[in-house]
């Protein structure tokens, strides 16, 4: 896994060399399946601390797959372990995106399975815990579910909607309250 990592880091330095870059490059974490080498946060800040190029601009968390790969979303408290690890090996900072999606899979499952938005194993509570966290509130989200149709991505932007909007209410109640 190692050796792994570090063709990746040898890859990634090579490409970042070449020309100058309009956009920059996230890494984006993996599910644990066989040969994965960036499931976990510190996989993540290692390869990212590793590549000699400012064209990486930061990492890409996506939802199923910390799930799959055992951090889960559910619990206020492993949401405070993860937390912690970003801030720790990465910074907010560099967390420049989510992709928002539900597990097919139970947690620690290792299976990259994408599923809709409120019907996978971290559900709707898991999400309202999730995204009610203030590290993460300003990151841009992006849905990547599954899609057999128009009406698929219409359903999850109004569950996704629905979530998140009963957070922002919550934490206006919050503030009025103090």
């Amino acid at each position: 896994r190692k050796i792994a990592q570090k063709r990746a880091i040898d890859s990634l330095s090579r490409v970042m060399g070449r020309g100058k870059w309009g956009a920059g490059l996230l890494l984006e974490n993996t599910a644990g399946e066989r040969g994965d080498i960036s499931s976990t946060i510190e996989d993540l800040a290692e390869i990212l601390g590793g590549v000699n190029s400012v064209g990486i601009s930061g990492i890409c968390f996506d939802t199923c797959h910390g799930f799959s790969a055992g951090y889960d979303l559910r619990r206020p408290e492993t949401i405070d372990s993860l937390l912690d690890k970003i801030e720790r090996y990465i910074g907010f900072d560099k967390v420049k995106l989510i992709h928002f999606n539900d597990s097919k899979r139970d947690l620690g499952a290792r299976v990259d399975r994408h599923e809709h938005i409120g019907k996978g194993k971290i559900g709707i509570k898991g999400f309202q815990i999730f995204f009610g966290r203030e590290e993460i509130r300003s990151i841009p989200l992006i849905l990547e579910t599954p899609k057999k149709s128009l009406e698929d991505d219409k359903q999850n932007l109004a569950v996704a909607r629905k979530i998140l909007s009963g957070i922002s209410k919550d934490s206006q109640k919050v503030k009025q309250n103090s």
